[in-house]
Order: structure tokens, then C-alpha cells, then sequence
């Protein structure tokens, strides 16, 4: 981008009322105008002895929006920012390296490789596809067909020696359209938004060679990247599900053996089940064992703890009639979520009762500890049966 001459005076004014920049030649018979459209900004200047305006300063958008920028044979690439944008296409090498890599300067373009050692007639030359381009000017380009396939387009190609390079053309309507170059190719740029056309550089044999054996490296690396990807991924997911199911089987663990030293403490360190969770009462080998049951099977007992079956109201919980799978009925104290009452207090209570069973005392058949529950279940004793069975009364006996 070239600097504005000294001779134009310019300044910039940001104050409280008002930002705006000026400039202005020290000729006042010459006269200024910026014109600005959506890709180039451009100034131009007129003076009274011609009246013409002449363009002396402008900037574009991308550094590819010049007219052959990278000269001949030459491709620019708008993305690279930081780094020298134009490129050889393939089959060609810099005319001037010096000029190329040291001064970023392209305007020399690009020869082709290997000129008087080989040929591209006849000596198993090819194509090389390179996508999504602007084509190059088409000033040196002929309309070889209207309407024929990439394939046949590329034959035809074939037949002329100084056919550069072809590419096949949608004509909005129509059908795909051959377009051929002859010479050299000018003005290619690597469209950043792939609305381009994808243009078949003739190469000789020894770079087609090069190209393919390039492709099936890419493609065995991208396989093999794929592989990688989809071996570390399975490793990760097997990892993965192997400590979840560690961690899950500790938890268990864990919450096993809290029960086991909360139901040893009831009933001494040598009753042990296996099986917290019966589906029914376990038959008990001595007074203080104590059976336990599964929560759902108390919870079908209770009718889901309806209030049709709560009998009563306690402290630190309800009482509900339910009846089991063998028919026997059942009082079930449920601890409340929401009482003062925790698994200490539920320790103790059921250590109590299991210590103090007496004939003249109602049964504890058992507990249930699942979830967050905590439960107590009796023998259910109807109306008038504990008179019954503490006075061996009758009841046409009472007045």
C-alpha cells in the first residue's frame, strides 16, 4: 500500500461535538474525491488543466482483489493473513525464488517445473483438481462445449498440447459447459467462501505420479487418524464405564456393611443375612432375630401407604395396617423424612424392642431399611385383642 504524498495535508479531529477526518491538496486547483464501494477504497484527483480523474491511491479489502497479484501460473489465498499469500499451482515453481520467498514479491508468476527435462504431450501427462477457485481470466479461455461431462471435457484436453487447463462450468438453465485455457493461467484466488469452481491443471508425468502418491498418503493418514480417534475413544469409554461400575459397587458396599453394623448392633455380631431385602418375613431362629423386609413388598402390603390404611399418628412417624402375601395383617410404623427422629433413634428403638419381646408385649416382626426409609413392622392386634391377651378376658365378659 503506498503512503499518501506529503503534498496532501490530512487531519483528524474526535472532540466532544464532532470525530472527522480531512485532507486536502496544497494546491487548491487540485481537487480530491474518495470513492468507496463494498471491496476497494480509492482516492482520485482532478486539476483544472484536463478535468480528468486520476487514481493515485487504493486499498482493497483482500490483498488477492489486485489483478494478478501472484502473476502467472500463480494462486492467491485471501486467508493466509500473516503469511505470504500466494502459492505456485501444481506442476510449477516460482520464476524468481529470490523475489518469491525473500521480497513477497509474485508479480514474476510461476513457471512450469521441469521444462526441458519433461514433457505434458503425450508423456503420460494428467490433471490435477484443485478446488473451489476463482477460474483464471478467461481472456486467453474458449468455450470448447456447451453441454459435456467433466470426463469428456478433460479428453478434449487431452488432444491439444498447449490446452492448459480445463474446468466444467454450471450454466444456470443449461447444462455444464466445458471451458479450456491455453497458455498461461492468470488471476486465480482461492475463494474463502467455496462459491468458485473447482479448475484441472495440466501436470507432466512426474508430478502426477507425485500427486497421487501425495492423495493416498493423505488418505491412509486420514484413516489411520480415524482409527486412532476410535481406539482412544473405546479406551475412554471402557475406562469409564469400569470406574462407574467400581464406584457404583463401593457404594453398595459401603451402604451394605452401614446396615450390617447398624443390625448387629440390634442383635449381636453373630446374626448376619445375606439378603437385606426378603420378599417376606424370614423365618427367625431365636426371639431376637429380626426379619427384614423389602420395601416394595410393604409398600404393596400398605396400598402405597394410603391413608385409607393409616390407623395412626406418632411422634416421629405414622402407623398403617397392611397385610402380606400370606394373608397375615401387619402394623407398620413408618418413620417420618421430616421428624426429629434419625437412623440413631431408629437404632435404639428397634434394639429395645428386639431386646424386650415378652408375650404380653406387641410383636416386632421386623424392619426395613431402603432408600431413605426407615420402618418398624408389628403383629397387627384388632380391637379388644390386647385385653384379650393380657387378662384371658372375653368379650361378652367386659360389662
Amino acid at each position: 500500500m503506498r503512503e499518501i504524498p506529503k503534498t496532501y495535508n490530512y487531519s483528524f479531529v474526535n472532540n466532544e461535538e464532532e470525530i472527522y477526518f480531512s485532507y486536502s491538496h496544497e494546491d487548491s486547483s487540485v481537487l480530491l474525491r474518495m470513492v468507496v464501494d463494498s471491496r476497494m477504497v480509492t482516492w482520485v484527483s482532478s486539476n483544472d488543466s484536463d478535468g480528468k480523474w486520476t487514481e493515485f491511491w487504493s486499498a482493497s479489502e483482500y490483498r488477492c482483489d489486485s489483478y494478478g497479484s501472484c502473476g502467472a501460473n500463480g494462486m492467491c489465498d485471501p486467508k493466509h493473513v500473516n503469511i505470504y499469500e500466494c502459492s505456485c499451482l501444481p506442476g510449477y515453481e516460482p520464476k524468481s525464488f529470490r523475489n518469491w520467498v525473500l521480497m513477497r514479491d509474485g508479480s514474476g508468476g510461476c513457471v512450469r517445473k521441469r521444462l526441458k527435462s519433461s514433457s505434458v504431450c503425450g508423456q503420460g501427462e494428467g490433471f490435477v483438481k484443485v478446488p473451489q477457485v476463482k477460474v483464471p481470466d478467461t481472456s486467453t479461455a474458449v468455450w470448447v462445449n456447451m453441454s459435456m461431462s467433466r470426463v469428456d471435457c478433460e479428453q478434449e484436453c487431452y488432444k491439444d498440447c498447449s490446452c492448459s487447463a480445463y474446468a466444467s462450468i454450471k450454466i444456470p438453465g443449461k447444462d455444464v459447459a466445458c471451458l479450456a485455457w491455453y497458455g498461461d493461467l492468470m488471476d486465480i484466488v482461492d475463494l474463502m467462501d467455496h462459491s468458485g469452481y473447482d479448475a484441472y491443471v495440466r501436470v507432466d508425468a512426474i508430478e502426477l505420479a507425485a500427486e497421487i502418491e501425495r492423495s493416498n498418503g493423505f488418505l491412509e493418514m486420514k484413516g489411520m487418524l480415524a482409527f486412532l480417534v476410535v481406539s482412544v475413544s473405546s479406551a475412554w469409554f471402557v475406562i469409564i464405564l469400569f470406574v462407574y461400575l467400581w464406584l457404583r459397587k463401593r457404594k453398595k458396599r459401603v451402604k451394605n456393611k452401614s446396615n450390617r453394623r447398624l443390625f448387629d448392633s440390634i442383635n449381636g455380631p453373630h446374626y448376619h443375612k445375606d439378603n437385606f431385602e426378603a420378599d417376606d418375613i424370614q423365618t427367625s431362629r431365636s426371639h431376637t432375630d429380626l426379619a427384614f423386609f423389602n420395601l416394595s413388598t410393604i409398600s404393596a402390603a400398605t396400598d402405597n401407604f394410603s391413608q385409607a390404611n393409616k390407623i395412626g399418628q406418632g411422634g416421629f412417624g405414622s402407623v398403617y395396617k397392611g397385610q402380606l402375601t400370606n394373608g397375615k395383617e401387619v402394623a407398620v410404623k413408618r418413620l417420618s423424612k421430616n421428624s426429629g427422629q434419625g437412623a440413631e433413634e431408629f437404632k435404639n428403638e428397634a434394639m429395645l424392642i428386639a431386646k424386650l419381646q415378652h408375650r404380653n408385649l406387641v410383636k416386632l416382626l421386623g424392619c426395613c431399611i431402603q432408600e431413605e426409609e426407615r420402618i418398624l413392622i408389628y403383629e397387627y392386634l384388632s380391637n379388644g385383642s390386647l385385653d384379650l391377651f393380657l387378662f384371658g378376658l372375653k368379650v361378652a365378659d367386659h360389662p
